[in-house]
């Protein structure tokens, strides 16, 4: 292979080719650079529904919650959302836009009882990550999500179960989640010079065959 279909096939690769993903979640209160406030206030949100909208307070992307045929409620007032009968067992979010995705993601999670939640984390690219935790219903129970290696959120999800810890006779639920953050919120569009670089590369390897 020649030194030019070499470098137009790394400059295609650099484009097109996605790094493994790494994705790490942690409890306790945590800032990210970059995090935008979640708010359910903006003019033309869908605020109760089984699918509602928030949107970030700088850039107005927009993230969807569905609750797994719970319906939920928007507060725009104190940020956070809640079931519409005042609970919720499962919690999905993703950004509306069907190539959106972000890189981290704050959250303050409230419950009624002890119990665990499972987290499952989907990549634009790459197998889903999943990991559980212990949540306490006598306090709060932030957790953060953030990504490496270039690595691009898709969605979240969480299943709340009871576990070991929870009391005898109740069943955990979800209150509400409050005090969403969003960091490195991406529409999905590519950049005009993606395409120009992309193009470049295709001609100059169309060219370089050619000649042979």
């Amino acid at each position: 292979m020649s030194g030019l279909s070499r470098y137009v096939l790394a400059t295609l690769a650099a484009v097109v080719l996605p790094l493994p993903a790494a994705i790490l979640i942690s409890s306790g209160p945590t800032n990210f650079a970059g995090d935008e406030n979640l708010l359910f206030n903006s003019p033309g949100l869908t605020l109760v529904g089984n699918v509602i909208e928030g949107a970030t307070n700088n850039t107005g992307f927009i993230i969807e919650f569905s609750g797994a045929g719970e319906s939920l409620t928007g507060n725009g007032g104190q940020a956070r959302v809640e079931g519409t009968d005042g609970s919720f067992t499962t919690l999905s979010l993703a950004p509306q836009l069907p190539g959106g995705s972000f890189s981290t993601l704050v959250f303050n999670l409230d419950v009624n009882v002890s119990g665990s939640v499972e987290f499952t984390v989907t990549p634009l690219v790459g197998a889903a990550f999943v990991q559980a935790f212990d949540v306490s219903g006598n306090g709060q129970n932030f957790f953060g999500i953030e990504t490496t290696l270039d690595t691009r959120i898709r969605s979240v999800s969480l299943v709340l179960s009871n576990n070991a810890n929870t009391p005898s006779g109740s069943f955990i639920f979800g209150s509400d989640m409050s005090q969403v953050r969003i960091g490195g919120a991406d529409s999905g569009v590519p950049e005009p010079g993606t395409y120009v670089l992309v193009g470049a590369g295709l001609v100059a390897l169309g060219w370089h065959r050619r000649r042979w």
